[in-house]
């Protein structure tokens, strides 16, 4: 699928990372050597050829090797580590329509099995967008920005900064006995 759309944009190369052909370790070095002008989509990365299961949490590590390049995912795989954001599909959990797909596959109807995908949402990494300068009007209508700071940080920045500010104070008096 990518491989045919790509033929129409003769001027970007694509480069596929995938996990049935490559290892964890090969996909970490092809991705290591892309250059800056790159970006990632990231699908998803469960089984690599070798049969190693890899944690979706643990995405980060297969850029490791190249942290300049944006990643974007196809999933919600990344976001709040390494992705800036992107389309990320619904799927329709209709336990009904799953039994349906289930008996028309075992009464040989082999292609109904279909993911059942509902209207999608976009979703970015407010801090990801604060660093590349993308301000919330450039991103498409009605996108969710989603913080991932650590919930006690933010509940209480201002006491950390009142306590911080105090902190500075009484060390300047002693310091300078003023």
């Amino acid at each position: 699928f990518p491989v045919t759309i790509m033929k129409r944009y003769p001027d970007i190369s694509l480069t596929l990372v995938d996990s049935r052909i490559y290892s964890t370790e090969e996909a970490k070095e092809l991705i290591g050597k892309l250059s800056e002008h790159s970006a990632l989509l990231i699908g998803t990365w469960r089984i690599d050829k070798d049969g190693l299961y890899y944690l979706s949490n643990s995405v980060a590590q297969l850029v490791a090797k190249n942290l300049t390049i944006p990643v974007f995912p196809l999933t919600s795989t990344g976001i709040g580590t390494i992705a800036i954001g992107g389309y990320i599909p619904r799927y329709n959990s209709n336990a009904a329509e799953i039994v349906k797909q289930i008996e028309l596959f075992y009464s040989g109807h082999r292609d109904s099995v279909r993911f059942i995908q509902n209207k999608g949402y976009y979703q970015f990494d407010k801090a990801k967008l604060n660093k590349i300068g993308v301000k919330e009007y450039q991103l498409p209508a009605d996108s969710e920005i989603v913080s991932f700071e650590d919930a006690r940080i933010s509940k209480y920045r201002d006491y950390l900064f009142l306590y911080l500010f105090r902190y500075c104070v009484f060390g300047y008096v002693i310091v300078t006995g003023k």
